[in-house]
């Protein structure tokens, strides 16, 4: 007996390495999804990750760009940003949720700093991700259950 497998969606798309780009992106994925609470982190955290890549990798220079993959499935919402790297990114790893180690200020909390809050936030509100460096540049994903959150299915739609 042959079943369906449920369908997996997928959307690419490249974005010029300005920080305007970022409600850009942010706006081309709530654009994709339907409304509902996993929605909201995917934006949350896509948008960090598209901060990040503007602001600490070759991709905020003249002339960088910065790309969102979207993989989507009834089970869960998978984004990759894939920048242009820089000589400190992380090595390959998947850095599950509580395993980041942030330097604590006595002044300042993680959560009230102005930077270095992204990966922390994807690192606790990620049901899982990770990053890989590659010679020309880095992705991080991150992953968002989505059934399992009652959202709603997506309808199956032509995107441009």
């Amino acid at each position: 007996m042959r079943t369906e497998s449920p369908p997996v969606l997928l959307w690419a798309r490249d974005f010029p390495g300005r920080a305007f780009e970022v409600r850009a992106a942010r706006r081309w994925i709530e654009g994709l999804l339907p409304d509902c609470e996993p929605r909201e982190d995917v934006l949350l955290l896509a948008s960090e990750l598209c901060a990040n890549a503007v602001v600490h990798t070759r991709s905020g220079l003249p002339g960088g760009r910065f790309s969102v993959h979207i993989e989507w499935s009834p089970e869960r919402a998978r984004v990759v940003i894939e920048d242009q790297g820089s000589p400190g990114s992380l090595a390959a790893g998947s850095l599950a949720a509580g395993s980041l180690e942030v330097e604590a200020s006595p002044a300042v909390p993680a959560w009230a700093r102005e930077c270095g809050r992204g990966l922390p936030l994807v690192a606790e509100i990620a049901d899982d991700w990770g990053t890989v460096r590659f010679p020309d540049g880095r992705c991080t994903w991150f992953d968002v259950r989505w059934a399992a959150q009652d959202g709603p299915p997506l309808a199956l739609i032509a995107v441009d």
